[in-house]
């Protein structure tokens, strides 16, 4: 049996120094490595609950703004009509239109998910027709036209014309003259504009109370949150009122 007994302790001490500090690198690189995928595994799980979360927020601000404005736009009008005037065909076809579309929210039901633009301009002269037959719409389009359209825009610039129409019909007369009501459409390549206007009395736009849902709910706060949306109202006392709503592809 052979004993080295001169080797140096020093040379020793290096060589351990030498191999802790040659795999300490690696080491802590993995460590570090399975630090931050650990924050990146919490960050990412945090990020798609607030994510869902805020879905689901805007999803119940989404249907309670369209009930709000449907209980309005139907229930309210075809109710208030159907005191001012006996039974019609028209206040009949209103009220079933309102109890399907009642329905329609109740089972969840979406707007289809893209409408021609023939169709949606059909749908738009219905509304019209069906508040006031005497009131035109004027249809301007490009030969580049927009193709379809998503639903919900459809549905929303369509709401809220008949809520401007509804508006001219029930405010803007006086006793001793009738407003003039015009609806004017533009479908150009990468937007569609409606324009509501009349001659009435007007009203002072900043007076308006925030609980008026017809015009906040289906007029400035759906379009506010419509990608891509817009709107304006115009009136002052006397001069009658101009109401824009449009939408612009993104």
């Amino acid at each position: 049996m052979l004993v080295r007994t001169d080797y140096d302790g020093g040379l020793l001490l290096s060589d351990i120094l030498f191999a802790v500090s040659y795999s300490a690198l690696p080491a802590a690189a993995c460590v570090g490595l399975i630090r931050t995928g650990r924050i990146l595994d919490e960050t990412s799980h945090a990020v798609t609950a607030a994510a869902a979360d805020n879905a689901a927020a805007e999803a119940r601000r989404f249907e309670r703004r369209r009930f709000d404005g449907l209980t309005h736009d139907g229930v309210i009008a075809t109710l208030l009509q159907a005191s001012r005037a006996a039974n019609t065909p028209l206040l009949a076809g209103y009220g079933r239109s309102t109890l399907e579309s009642l329905d329609g929210l109740r089972s969840g039901a979406a707007p289809a998910e893209h409408v021609e633009i023939v169709r949606w301009l059909a749908n738009l002269r219905a509304v019209v027709a069906d508040i006031d037959d005497t009131v035109p719409v004027l249809v301007n389009e490009s030969a580049d036209r927009l193709g379809p359209m998503p639903g919900m825009v459809a549905t929303l610039l369509v709401s809220a014309t008949g809520e401007a129409v509804r508006n001219w019909q029930r405010h803007a007369s006086t006793p001793v003259r009738a407003a003039v009501c015009e609806v004017t459409v533009t479908v150009e390549r990468t937007a569609v504009t409606v324009e509501i206007t009349d001659d009435g009395a007007g009203f002072d736009t900043t007076a308006v109370p925030s609980v008026r849902i017809g015009l906040r709910a289906n007029i400035i706060e759906a379009f506010a949150d419509l990608p891509g949306g817009w709107s304006s109202i115009d009136s002052l006392p006397g001069r009658g009122c101009r109401v824009c709503v449009g939408w612009t592809t993104t």
